[in-house]
């Protein structure tokens, strides 16, 4: 039997457990109550049964899939930019005290003092040291592993110090 559409094929699909009749060019319009195939319904079923990522949506595409794993790509560039440049962490000053007391950071790490209060302040530990001043922000550069006791020459006394780790 040739098919309504006038391209007279038929075909038999083998894609379902039971075999169907079909327009060959799958662009059967019929006039009956036959239902219309497009030429993507095979394929896309067989998709929706198959496909890990998409089981419930219909033709689960490629451009999803693509979109994911750029997404995916990016988010870890991202991750692995931080940690190779190191990240930054931040100390105050409050009253006579650096604020945190203690710090563990990796190798890379850049740590910035600020204090902006009346009196004058400074840092210095094992090879670096800061100038003098009220109002001062100062930053520097951890690439070595070990423990470094920063202090504060001016306010040793009164306790003015912290302990950076770095791994």
């Amino acid at each position: 039997m040739a098919c309504s559409t006038r391209c007279g094929r038929w075909s038999t699909s083998t894609t379902r457990a039971r075999p169907s009749r079909r327009c060959a060019s799958r662009r059967l319009r019929s006039t009956t109550s036959s239902p219309t195939w497009r030429r993507s319904e095979t394929t896309s079923r067989i998709a929706r049964r198959n496909h890990p990522l998409f089981p419930h949506q219909k033709g689960a595409s490629m451009r999803k899939l693509i979109a994911l794993m750029v997404v995916a790509a990016l988010t870890a560039a991202l991750a692995l930019s931080a940690i190779a440049f190191g990240a930054t962490k931040k100390v105050g000053v409050k009253g006579l005290s650096f604020v945190p007391k203690s710090l563990v950071i990796k190798k890379g790490t850049t740590v910035t003092w600020h204090w902006s209060g009346s009196l004058p302040h400074n840092v210095a530990g094992k090879g670096f040291k800061s100038k003098l001043g009220p109002k001062v922000t100062f930053s520097h550069k951890f690439t070595k592993a070990g423990r470094y006791v920063v202090v504060c020459t001016i306010h040793k006394a009164a306790g003015m110090t912290m302990v950076i780790r770095v791994k």
